[in-house]
């Protein structure tokens, strides 16, 4: 019985070390890198700077006005996130 045993947790082990790591690289990537130009760079520097309920709601003047956004990416970013507006 012993030997089932530790084959049983070993079985578990392994379940839950891979359930996890699934969640954790989920959990890693921000969907500002869905958009095009901006990389996981830019996204950690925007949500340096903002919360990301924060910069869905900003207009394209005042995502351009972040460091290291220019008008392009602004652009980029209002446009993922007010799909369907105006």
């Amino acid at each position: 019985y012993a030997f089932v045993y530790k084959i049983q947790e070993e079985a578990h082990r392994f379940a839950v070390k891979a359930s996890s790591g699934g969640k954790i690289k989920t959990m890693t990537k921000s969907s500002l890198e869905k958009i095009e130009g901006i990389g996981p760079k830019k996204a950690k520097l925007l949500l340096s700077q903002k919360k990301l309920s924060e910069l869905r709601q900003m207009s394209r003047k005042e995502l351009s006005a972040l460091k290291g956004i220019g008008e392009r990416d602004a652009a980029e970013i209002y446009k993922y996130y007010h799909k369907g507006e105006g």
